[in-house]
């Protein structure tokens, strides 16, 4: 099978059946979340949610969940990694209800540079005041103005609280399922995994799952 080298950061990835995926012990590799992603599908089936009309991919990379969720009306796939997305755009061409929105996002608009914590690993990428790629756009998820959102996917290595802040219309309105990534990522930036349960928390939600690396919230309906 070819290899692609990602610039100058030589991080191998693996073509398969069409589609590039990264290696893990010498064999493709898409994440760790793909279980989740199934059991936060079996909990929604469960609560009588008939078909997804927006899902929202905060942290895209190679384009895993949003695959995952393939079938819902829009997928809105947001990956401000310039490295990555060209293999982004290959796995989810076919896709054509799913919107790429490349920049990054928090509670502010602006710009930022991006950094790899593990320069093997592309989905260590954070923002960061330097790094392997700078000027890349910072927009708010409220700024978009989605509407008919059911789920809200959050990957974004340590930067959940100011997205979450940036996304409180959009979360409010909606009352979206919220899937989110919870790790020590957070203490880069001075806050701990545990203050985004609380907010969510503060805001109405409750968790109903947890399995490492990630929680599943939902609203009263």
């Amino acid at each position: 099978m070819p290899h692609l080298s990602v610039n100058t950061h030589m991080i191998d990835y693996i073509e398969k059946d069409g589609m590039w995926y990264t290696v893990k012990d010498g064999q493709p590799f898409m994440g760790n979340s793909e279980d989740n992603a199934r059991t936060l599908l079996r909990k929604m089936k469960r609560h009588g949610i008939p078909g997804l009309r927006r899902v929202i991919d905060c942290g895209g990379w190679i384009g895993q969940w949003s695959l995952m969720h393939s079938h819902a009306q829009h997928i809105e796939t947001f990956e401000p990694n310039p490295e990555i997305q060209p293999l982004l755009e290959h796995n989810i061409k076919h896709l054509a209800h799913c919107h790429r929105h490349h920049v990054a996002l928090s509670d502010k608009p602006g710009h930022t540079a991006l950094r790899y914590t593990d320069s093997s690993h592309t989905g260590t990428c954070h923002m960061w005041e330097d790094g392997h790629t700078a000027d890349i756009e910072v927009r708010t998820l409220d700024s978009y103005q989605f509407t008919d959102v059911d789920i809200i996917k959050i990957d974004v290595e340590g930067m959940e609280i100011p997205l979450l802040y940036g996304a409180e219309e959009t979360i409010r309105s909606n009352r979206p399922w919220i899937m989110i990534e919870g790790n020590a990522t957070a203490r880069r930036y001075g806050r701990h995994k545990a203050d985004t349960m609380h907010l969510l928390k503060e805001w109405g939600a409750m968790r109903i799952y947890k399995k490492w690396p990630d929680s599943i919230y939902r609203f009263d309906q």
